[in-house]
This record gives C-alpha cells, structure tokens and sequence, in this order.
C-alpha cells in the first residue's frame, strides 16, 4: 500500500520505463501495539533477501467473522523525527473490496496490494480464519521520483468499535543516486495581503529573464528596529488545489540568526538564507532601514532529489504582536529531464557519457556579483 500512495502522490510524474534516479529499500515490517484483543498474532517477521525485495512474512488468525473493518494510511517522513507526509487516509475494506468503481489512488493501492492475494481480495463476509501470507512490493509499481529520506508508513485495520485487529509499521529507507534529473523554475512571486500597517513596500516584482533564473526584486522600508521577528514558512504541493507538503513551520527569527542551528533541516535553510540573502542574514537588531533585495532560488541549493509538479512556498514575517511585515507566495514549476530510452544492457562508456551528459544539463548555474548587478540595473531601469 506504501506504493500506492506514494505512486498517486507523484502519478503525475511516472511514466514509462525503468530508468529511477534513486535505491529504494524496506527495512524493517514491524506489528505494533500487541497483543491484539479481537486477533491472535502468531508471527510478524521481517525477512531480508540479498538483491531481492524484503518479504513481510505475517500469520494473524481473526476469530469472528465481520462485515465492515476501518483500514488506514498514514505516511510520515523523518526530519528528526517522523513527521505526515502527503497522507493520512481511512477507507472501510469491505466497501473497498466490493467496489468496481475506485478512485485512482484506491485502484492503484487495490492492484498493488490485494491483487495478489485472490484469496482476501474477494468480498466480506471475512474473517473466521487464519491469515497467513508472504508480502513485498514489485519494483515495477516503484514511483519515477521520490524524495530521499526516511519513511515510516502506519498500516491500522480496525473494527467497528476501533479495536484494532492489527497496526503495521513498514520502515523505508531511499537513497538518491544521481544528478539531479529534474529543472526547478521560479514562475512568479507575490507580496500578498497588502498594504501592511508596520512596514511600507515600495515595489514587489517578478524579473522574468531568459534563460536564466527568475528573480524577486523587492524595496521595503521598515521604520522601527525590532530584536524579535516570528517567520512562518509552509511549503504546498498542488493536487487540484494547493495542499501542505512536508514542511510548515514557525520560528523566531532573531534566535534563528543569533543561534547557530543544530538540526539538518534548519541547517539546510540556514544556508540557503546566508548564501543568497547575506545582507540579511545578520545579527538582530533589525529595521530602521530600506532593504533592496534582488533574489533568485538557484537549483544548486535545492534538494537532490524532487517530486515534479507545482509548488506554492508562503513565507510570512510578523512583528512580536503577530502583525504582518511581509508576506510572499512563490510559485514554481519542477520538471523531470526526458531522456530518451535506452535497452536494458551493462553498464558502459555510452552509459557513462549518458549520465555526464545529464548532470551537465542540469547542473545549476550561480549568479555571479557581475550578473547580480546587470540584472539589477535591469529591474531597476524597469521600474
């Protein structure tokens, strides 16, 4: 079901072929919350194969017959810890299993899972009776892209009542192993909510140039020096509308810049921030100035590894009394690089060539002081 999920999530990525730009890797199928009132577990292993998929090898014997069980999906994905990633789903079996009309998400989880096993896939009554099957997951059903990291997937099924029958947790582990394969490309940038009451923007555009990198081009004067300033940054992902992805948080900014962060996922913000932003990323007190930015996402600094689709980062700034400095909605596009397909065969030189080829195109440039210049007199004479 892990699969399932994740292949709607990026359906609109995958496509032919078998080329992936990642190592995938199950370690560890673990039940927890055991013993199980309304179920007897007789054994729940993890079994590791050299070179072959991991097996959940599981036996559960369900003593009473049921006709309505609750299943469901939660997807978490490991900053220091587990965090919801993209999904949180609850679906009743029997309706699932009865069902000839599915939504993508659930005629892809019903071929990738209980396709294989004809004996549980046919409709309620269930129960009365042992369970006992060997699972793994095809690499043919893998998504194009995903992100690498840490992933633990929730599996719940649960009676009427919410007594759970059984809880998995399915541990996975991907590795990226490539250039990065994708184009990041800002399409436009917005001051929202305007006007504010404590700080005054003189102008808010979008520079688009062709190409190279989108910029934001900014002038704000904030009349007052402040020693705390809260940041929120939530990043979203669009389905049919814009829904949270991965990351939504809030900070003090001031403690932020004044105390080095420790954790990876600050650390990674923290440097994008002093890369691209160095006159702002100093020490508080701040204010009682006029801040000229110009500014571009370089592809350098983001993640190796992207689900393509379309983005929406908000970052709002607030004063110690939650009212608003800036607010700013990036929009941006990533695509996946097309490569033409290419028979399966060893690896060699036209292999090689290939991906050099690859990570040559993609590889991000950085805007040197000269162009930053050029590019600002260029927004500056267009005003």
């Amino acid at each position: 079901m892990i699969f399932g999920i994740l292949i709607y999530v990026f359906i609109q990525q995958v496509s032919t072929g078998n080329d992936k730009d990642y190592d995938l890797r199950i370690t560890k199928f673990q039940c927890i919350d055991t013993p199980y009132q309304r179920s007897v577990l007789h054994y729940c292993k993890t079994v590791v194969r050299r070179n072959q998929p991991t097996i959940l090898n599981l036996s559960i014997t369900v003593p009473e017959s049921f006709n309505f069980l609750k299943m469901k999906f939660l997807l978490e994905y490991k900053f220091t810890t587990f965090r919801p990633l993209f999904f949180d789903l609850e679906k009743e079996l029997c309706e699932f299993l009865s069902s000839k009309t599915r939504d993508p998400a659930s005629e892809i989880a019903y071929k990738v899972v209980f396709e294989k096993f004809k004996d549980i896939a046919k409709p309620c009554p269930h129960g009365n009776r042992t369970y006992s099957f060997e699972y793994w997951v095809d690499p043919q059903n893998f998504p194009k892209s995903v992100p690498a990291g840490d992933y633990r997937l929730t599996t719940i099924f649960s009676f009427k009542d919410n007594v759970n029958m059984i809880k998995l947790h399915t541990y996975v582990d991907i590795e990226d192993n490539s250039s990065r394969s994708f184009q990041l490309r800002l399409l436009k940038i917005l001051c929202v909510d305007q006007p504010y009451k404590r700080t005054i923007v003189h102008y808010c555009k979008t520079v688009l140039r062709r190409n190279q990198p989108t910029l934001l081009n900014i002038s704000i004067t904030i009349p007052e020096v402040f020693n705390i300033c809260y940041v929120t940054i939530k990043i979203e992902y669009k389905f049919n509308e814009y829904q949270p992805f991965l990351f939504d948080t809030r900070l003090e900014g001031c403690k932020f810049l004044r105390e080095k962060p420790i954790d990876p996922l600050s650390l990674y913000l923290y440097g994008i921030f002093k890369e691209t932003l160095p006159m702002v990323v100093t020490p508080c007190p701040h204010g009682n100035r006029t801040y000229d930015i110009l500014w571009t996402m370089d592809e350098r600094l983001s993640p190796r590894s992207v689900p393509a689709g379309d983005y929406r980062v908000t970052a709002h700034w607030e004063t110690e009394s939650n009212e608003t400095m800036i607010k700013l909605q990036i929009y941006c596009a990533v695509r996946l690089h097309r490569l033409s397909k290419r028979p399966a065969s060893p690896i060699s030189s036209q292999s090689s060539n290939s991906d050099e080829e690859l990570a040559q195109r993609v590889k991000a440039r950085v805007l040197t002081s000269s162009e930053l210049a050029a590019a600002s007199e260029e927004a500056t004479s267009g005003r």
